[in-house]
């Protein structure tokens, strides 16, 4: 199977050898999607300010209500900051492989077994009460675990990576 063009204009970097594979995931940057889901945050946790002032004025034990939300709003913040500045690196060499995910000096490394590492394409589907949205976004799974990258990039990105993973592993 011939190899998938790079993207002309695409800011991953991808290194393919006999014996080692590599992908460099920049930060997504400030995008129309991520200042939403930051922005939302923002107005989460604007609103469970007031409340939670609110609700301390009545009893302590009535404004401990507020902790759900104030988990909700942080967390939901903490995403959306992630999406604009984290930066993921994926190394396999035949015997192993590391995912190293950056925010800033900050740097969580995962250990990975390249021969149990499945890739796959996922469309990111999530379906509620309100409608379906979509985020896809290329998963790396090994065994229970799923690692999701390249989630807000373009879908030729997206594809063209699976394909490259795929030919080193030897799987197209």
């Amino acid at each position: 199977m011939p190899a998938l063009p790079r993207p002309f204009d695409t800011r991953i970097g991808l290194q393919s050898l006999p014996s080692a594979f590599s992908v460099t995931v920049p930060p997504l940057g400030v995008r129309t999607s991520t200042l939403g889901a930051v922005a939302a945050s923002l107005l989460v946790l604007g609103f469970m300010t007031v409340w939670t002032l609110g609700a301390s004025r009545g009893s302590t034990l009535f404004a401990l209500f507020s902790i759900p939300g104030w988990i909700a709003g942080l967390s939901a913040l903490a995403n959306g900051i992630a999406k604009i500045a984290m930066r993921t690196e994926l190394a396999l060499t035949r015997q192993s492989g590391l995912l190293i995910r950056c925010i800033g000096p900050f740097a969580r490394r995962i250990a990975l077994d390249p021969e149990q590492v499945v890739s796959r394409l996922d469309d990111g589907v999530i379906t509620t009460r309100n409608g379906t949205t979509r985020d896809p976004f290329l998963a790396l799974n090994q065994g229970t675990r799923t690692y999701k990258l390249l989630q807000g990039y373009s879908g030729a990105e997206q594809v063209w990576v699976h394909a490259e993973l795929q030919r080193w592993q030897g799987k197209s």
